[in-house]
């Protein structure tokens, strides 16, 4: 008589084990759903934005992004380190947090740069470079700061230069691929036409080598972005910025063409981050809220006249 309790017993612990591992199965199933979504993430309080990027960049997890890192505030590097900051830096990483992914900053050539998106070997670069005409033909830009050019002296400007004009026949540094150069053809175009003989542009590399031409005496000024110039004169007291702003337009993050999907939501996330100040902050931190833009545009170097 007491083997049948027995029995009953047993039977159901094993009906209460099967329900149980039922459960199990299914909670695991949900989890399984749940987690597929890494290819199609919902939008989440730490990555607004994430879902609007294109499969093959959320894919990368960190995208690497070229830049000359030599142009501060925009991107340099801490000194006595290979990490690089500026306002450049700051904007990206204030990107990449609405995007879910990272931005990685690797220093390249400035005039390497937009070869580089159009052979495929990046998908999206950021270097403080002027969105123009002439560029946009070969990438893309989203706008997100502007700026001039300006002249830069010797602090105290020994030879008294106050306008362009005055560049004729001395010796100017320029930085190679640079605005600049268009710069420097437009005031000899003027000189010429003036009668007068033109400025003398010594090409080199970048703004460290036109500052140091300067230093030398083998330049008697260079052509800089005013905002770094301004930069300059700010932290060395070596410089002083003389004559009119002009070339004025836009600073744009740089894309390969076709790159519509990836563009569009790195301008969603620069609307983001100005929406909660962000963008705002950034700039004040530098220094640079002048530049300020008032809509993140793509290719507009038109409406600047560029």
């Amino acid at each position: 008589m007491s083997a049948r309790p027995i029995y009953g017993f047993r039977l159901v612990q094993l009906l209460a084990f099967g329900v149980l591992a039922i459960a199990i199965v299914l909670i695991a199933a949900a989890c399984g759903s749940s987690s597929s979504g890494a290819n199609s993430p919902s939008p989440s309080a730490s990555a607004p934005l994430a879902s609007l990027l294109p499969a093959n960049i959320r894919s990368m997890g960190t995208v690497t992004v070229p830049s000359s890192i030599e142009f501060p505030p925009f991107e340099y590097f801490v000194p006595g380190t290979t990490n690089a900051t500026g306002l450049d830096v700051d904007i990206m990483n204030a990107i990449a947090q609405q995007l879910g992914i990272k931005f990685k900053f690797v220093n390249y050539k400035f005039e390497s740069i937009i070869p580089s998106l159009q052979n495929g070997r990046f998908v999206i670069a950021m270097s403080s470079m002027s969105d123009t005409s002439t560029r946009e033909k070969q990438v893309d830009f989203v706008d997100y700061f502007v700026d001039g050019e300006q002249m830069m002296v010797k602090a105290g400007n020994p030879d008294n230069i106050t306008t362009y004009s005055d560049l004729s026949g001395k010796p100017v540094a320029l930085a190679v691929g640079d605005t600049d150069l268009t710069v420097q053809a437009a005031v000899n175009k003027q000189l010429a036409a003036a009668g007068k003989p033109p400025m003398k542009g010594l090409v080199l590399p970048g703004t460290p080598q036109d500052l140091l031409a300067i230093d030398s005496g083998r330049a008697v000024a260079t052509i800089i972005d005013a905002a770094s110039g301004a930069y300059d004169v700010k932290t060395t007291h070596k410089y002083e910025m003389v004559g009119p702003i002009t070339e004025t337009g836009p600073y744009g993050i740089d894309f390969p063409k076709h790159s519509a999907q990836f563009e569009s939501a790195v301008q969603s996330a620069l609307n983001a981050i100005k929406a909660n100040g962000t963008y705002q902050k950034i700039l004040a931190k530098w220094g640079e809220s002048a530049g300020a833009i008032k809509s993140f545009t793509i290719n507009n170097a038109a409406a600047y006249g560029q």
